[in-house]
């Protein structure tokens, strides 16, 4: 392996500064030496090789970030130009460039391979692969997220033209190329989910690349189509007939060259630091887009989760925030779904055990009112986890104090006892790869008192473990838009009715996640107002009004009297 390490190296030394000088209008670079060399790159050596060679890291990523013109006749004319340089200036390839160059008006260009290649390097320096024996392996990676002497040591090294612009770089490439800079800005999240995620809900951004996701959804729908009706006529099937496991084959093969689609948006909705609300701030106005998008792939399968194991589940939950004119004739897995989330939420240790592992993954502080994420240290250290329960992070010693001594809610003090008793029962380490039925089962049979879990599960839920999405009680009760909505801010349920509530007396859409705060008004003629029926809302206009206290929202509680109303973004 040193051998090998010390040739590659010497390889990527010499592609630095060709990549690093690389234009439209002098593309010096032997296509034939790169693909070699690329081929020649071990699946454990992408590391080694960016600690010893960070460099080529830096050219490759300043390669994929440069702000170019890169229509596709200027990609056409980048490829005469690479097949030009092998075929006279390489002396180890000229003679065979023109053999294994040539290319068609019909097919990918030479220079969108080239992207291509570039794009999975990185994406296999940024992403080691997962362990098939032990998950947490997987995101052992991610306790440093910047570490010295490995690629990338520093955010500048990942975002060299800052986030804004290299984040919005590869959504515009993502438009007009095949799935490379889908592929990058997929592992990007991974690594470095904050600053990523932030810039693509930028509104510059987050349009184009769901627009780009969901056409390529489409496209994937047709061929899937075309696959599934050549599997009947192969087979001698009728027209008529349904989705087999023997189709699901050759539906898969035939969408592979889309599947960096569905794998963004598995890691935006499940993926290492994600919030409960990310893929619906994601889609957010486009969900009922996104969704029949979705749903035209999964009609050719079988089994839903043929191609990617999430897009049912994604599919599922977008579902769930659809409205009622869009939720009518959902597919067979969608009320199937509603089913299981309506005995979860009447099982709480199924309902502790499903969402329980999605807490155990996140690094963000969980100190009261504290919304830092790991990617907030300097240090690019993940925080420090509590030293009894091990489950929870705390970015300060003052923030584990607050949340261990809070009066009001849920103290980590009480939290962290349960969780230590769940915990002794099935490891955090087993909790990931355990069936959420086999460990619900787990701490049943170990007799942990329903209240215990209750607890721990109203803490992780706010509350919201007990109620059942509008959109599945309906289609489970075939009332699909006969819900009529709350009539007053204290009979909203949940903090989606809450926000949607809100939404419909002022007329104005807010993003998902945002969270409600109420401020008291006092003064001579306003204040509390015992008995009335609700509260009033008024909106929130001066500074001054700013400086009173305000009021989180707790689970159950009525609030009455007049209030300024806050409603803050995620």
């Amino acid at each position: 392996m040193p051998s090998d390490i010390t040739r590659l190296e010497s390889s990527a030394r010499a592609f630095a500064p060709q990549f690093r000088a690389f234009t439209a209008a002098d593309p010096s670079l032997c296509l034939k030496c790169f693909y070699d060399f690329e081929a020649s790159i071990a699946p454990t050596a992408y590391e080694a090789l960016g600690a010893r060679c960070p460099e080529f890291y830096d050219a490759l990523m300043h390669f994929v970030a440069t702000d170019r013109a890169l229509d596709l006749d200027i990609r056409v004319s980048i490829s005469a130009d690479l097949i030009i340089y092998a075929s006279t200036r390489c002396l180890q390839c000229r003679a065979l460039a023109g053999r294994y160059l040539m290319f068609s008006g019909t097919e990918e260009t030479p220079f969108d391979t080239l992207f291509d290649l570039v794009c999975h390097i990185l994406m296999r320096v940024l992403i080691p692969p997962p362990s098939t024996d032990d998950a947490t392996l997987y995101r052992m990676v991610y306790k440093k997220l910047f570490r010295q002497g490995s690629w990338p040591s520093t955010p500048a090294q990942l975002l060299p033209r800052g986030a804004e612009q290299t984040i919005g770089r590869l959504v515009h490439l993502a438009s007009i190329m095949q799935s490379a800079p889908i592929v990058l800005l997929t592992s990007m999240l991974q690594r470095y989910r904050k600053p990523v995620f932030e810039e693509i809900l930028n509104e510059k951004h987050n349009s184009l690349l769901l627009r780009r996701v969901a056409g390529a959804l489409g496209e994937a729908a047709k061929l899937a189509s075309a696959a599934l009706s050549a599997h009947f006529r192969n087979t001698g099937s009728s027209s008529a007939s349904s989705p087999t496991p023997a189709s699901d084959v050759a539906v898969v093969k035939a969408m592979e060259k889309y599947i960096a689609f569905p794998r963004l948006l598995n890691i935006i909705f499940h993926g290492i630091d994600s919030e409960s609300h990310d893929l619906a701030r994601f889609a957010y106005r486009y969900e009922a887009t996104l969704y029949r998008a979705v749903i035209a792939v999964l009609a050719n399968l079988a089994y839903p989760a043929a191609w990617d194991p999430e897009l049912p589940n994604i599919a599922v939950y977008l579902y769930s925030r659809l409205e009622a004119a869009d939720r009518h004739d959902p597919p067979w897995f969608i009320r199937q779904a509603a089913l299981i989330s309506k005995k979860r939420m009447e099982d709480v240790y199924l309902c502790l055990a499903y969402h329980l592992p999605l807490v155990l993954w996140r690094r963000g502080c969980s100190g009261p009112g504290c919304e830092k994420q790991v990617h907030d240290n300097p240090s690019g250290k993940a925080f420090a986890k509590c030293a009894r329960c091990k489950a929870i992070h705390y970015c300060s010693k003052d923030c584990q104090r607050r949340d261990w001594n809070l009066k009001i809610g849920h103290p980590h003090k009480v939290i962290c006892e349960i969780l230590c008793e769940l915990l002794a029962i099935v490891p955090a380490s087993a909790i990931v790869k355990t069936k959420p039925s086999d460990t619900a089962r787990a701490w049943r049979e170990a007799a942990v008192p329903v209240e215990r879990v209750r607890r721990v599960a109203v803490w992780m839920l706010g509350g919201e473990e007990k109620y059942l999405p509008t959109a599945f009680e309906e289609l489970l009760n075939d009332t699909i838009g006969a819900t009529p909505p709350p009539r007053t801010f204290n009979d909203c349920k949940t903090r989606d009715e809450r926000l949607s509530f809100i939404e419909r007396i002022s007329n104005c859409r807010y993003p998902p996640g945002s969270r409600i705060v109420l401020v008291p008004v006092e003064g001579p003629t306003m204040g509390y107002i015992e008995g009335e029926s609700d509260c009033t809302i008024v909106p929130l206009q001066t500074e001054e009004e700013q400086a009173f206290k305000e009021i989180e929202l707790e689970e159950g509680k009525d609030y009455y009297g007049t209030f300024i109303l806050k409603v803050v973004p995620p």
